[in-house]
């Protein structure tokens, strides 16, 4: 049955200024767009008057950790109620496939602070066999593999340069999840096992991605002090690889570095202008977070989720540790040393028995606990067998803004969903839009639109979706452009936004009035 849109605000992710239009579906496809079509007088065709609507294509969330969400609630309403109609998967090089019976219960615990602790099997084993478990879905989702889990395949958490061999069973593992339908390599250099990876390592890796045409997709070595570095190191990627390359979540971290964005943004486009490829993501906020184990350094994670708890047990290491922590090392950055103990909350934690520490700040708990800021993070580590998430602020607003305005910038939510998450979660697209767009004017309307849907669609080489035109996909959403607003904080995260009227999939209503319609049109895509 078709399906009409009449009397909308058309914003095309094109960049194109807004006009009014009406549209014509017929399935999962858009038929035609015009301000003279009309549906026939008899008919009977479902129609949606978007009187008042601003209709854009669906956001697309290039940087989700939804991975094993998505299996347990196949609609994820917090991504729903931004408008967002694509998540891609597979992020900071800890993808949750491809996995060998022997890694599979070791990952699933090393990542439980950043996928959470949902009661599904990780039964899957090649990057196909993950891809075919995750639907059917609400939104669409696509997947990048993940360097650290190709690492870890072929030599487990090893803190040591992976020997030719091992980089050639990599390169093989990469190759197969590349040709199932994965959009790309990601990494995240600050996680482990991908931050003992030799530059040579990533370059032969990288070159794979090159060939086949897709992206590598990173959370770069360093956000704070020594962002420039980071870059470099990225930067030689691309000229040894020609790969495209899209920085994940940029970002300045630490008070030192606040009032820098121009400077890096000024490296990003000279970079492009010499003709690399080079994009990023970003979400809109001055705060981070990731799982809390992220804050001990590399060499702690080494051999695994057992000999960390070990260590974490052992005075001489947990005297080495903490020094670290504070300082950073020479190829480490410390989160603790770009926020400080007090910037940096619970947001999510496994045991039971510490549930009322969510929300409470690493400080705050060392004062109720009688103990360091360092012992209280150990403690909880220990006790919730590392399924532990924290929220850290350590960012500038001017920054943000900064990077929001650059036509290179795409983007992401990376939202992690379990607990007291960051308002992101629930957030990021309708703060854009309601306050850096309507409110601030940092951004236009349209130029906004085009960075979360057209450019983020032509990032992940998806000719399809992303614009509102005849024979592209019907991934729409449709808002009130004066009533747009995120209404998540940190003290309430899980709170929807207003705004957003309808959502569309493939065609199908998926979410209306910020209620889903049970509707689950959405796809697996696989990059060929």
């Amino acid at each position: 049955m078709p399906l009409w849109i009449l009397n909308g605000t058309v914003v095309d992710g094109t960049g194109a200024p807004p006009r009014r239009a009406h549209l014509l579906i017929d399935g999962d496809t858009i038929m035609d767009v015009g301000d003279a079509l009309q549906p026939p007088a008899e008919s009977d065709a479902e129609v949606i008057d978007a009187e008042g609507l601003t209709v854009a294509p669906g956001f697309i969330d290039l940087h989700s950790h939804s991975d094993v969400a998505l299996l347990v609630d196949p609609v994820v309403p917090c991504k729903l109620n931004q408008g967002i109609t694509l998540e891609l998967l597979g992020q900071d090089g800890l993808s949750v496939a491809p996995l060998t019976d022997e890694v599979a219960p070791l990952w699933r615990r090393h990542l439980s602070g950043l996928v959470g602790t949902y009661d599904v099997e990780w039964d899957w084993r090649s990057f196909d066999d993950y891809l075919t478990r995750l639907g059917p879905t609400a939104a669409n989702v696509a997947a990048l593999v993940g360097h650290g889990t190709l690492r870890l395949n072929v030599m487990g958490m090893a803190n040591r340069p992976a020997t030719a061999r091992e980089i050639d069973q990599m390169c093989d593992l990469l190759r197969a999840s590349l040709a199932a339908g994965a959009f790309g390599l990601s990494g995240g250099l600050v996680y482990t096992p991908g931050a003992y990876a030799s530059f040579d390592e990533l370059v032969a890796l990288n070159r794979i991605v090159a060939e086949a045409g897709r992206i590598w997709v990173v959370h770069i070595r360093y956000e704070g002090d020594r962002i420039d570095d980071a870059l470099d190191e990225m930067f030689r990627i691309v000229d040894l690889t020609g790969v495209a390359l899209h920085i994940s979540h940029f970002k300045l971290m630490g008070r030192n570095n606040w009032g820098r964005a121009q400077a890096v943004v000024d490296r990003i486009e000279e970079q492009r202008a010499r003709g690399r490829d080079v994009t990023v993501d970003q979400y809109p906020y001055m705060a981070g977070s990731t799982m809390l184990s992220a804050i001990l350094p590399p060499w702690a994670h080494a051999e695994g989720p057992e000999r960390l708890r070990e260590y974490l047990r052992d005075p001489i290491r947990l005297e080495k540790m903490a020094a670290e922590v504070e300082a950073g090392s020479p190829h480490w950055e410390s989160f603790v040393g770009n926020a400080g103990w007090e910037n940096i909350y619970i947001s999510d934690v496994a045991a039971e028995e510490h549930r009322d520490l969510v929300g409470k700040s690493l400080s705050q708990i060392g004062d109720l606990w009688r103990c360091s800021p360092f012992e209280a993070a150990v403690r909880l580590l220990l006790e919730a067998d590392l399924a532990v998430s924290m929220v850290l602020h350590a960012m500038h607003e001017d920054d943000v803004r900064t990077i929001l305005a650059q036509p290179w910038r795409l983007g992401g939510t990376d939202a992690l969903l379990g607990g007291k998450p960051h308002p992101r979660s629930y957030g990021s697209y309708p703060r854009i839009l309601g306050r850096y767009v309507r409110d601030e004017g940092v951004v236009s309307l349209p130029e906004a639109i085009r960075q979360m849907t057209g450019g983020a669609a032509q990032r992940l080489r998806i000719d399809d979706r992303g614009v509102i035109a005849p024979g592209m996909k019907a991934d729409l959403c449709l808002f009130d452009a004066d009533r747009i607003i995120d209404r998540a904080t940190f003290d309430d995260p899980m709170q929807l936004p207003d705004g957003i009227a309808w959502v569309i999939v493939n065609g199908q209503p998926v979410l209306r009035d910020q209620q889903p319609t049970g509707n689950l049109p959405g796809r697996v895509l696989r990059q060929r």
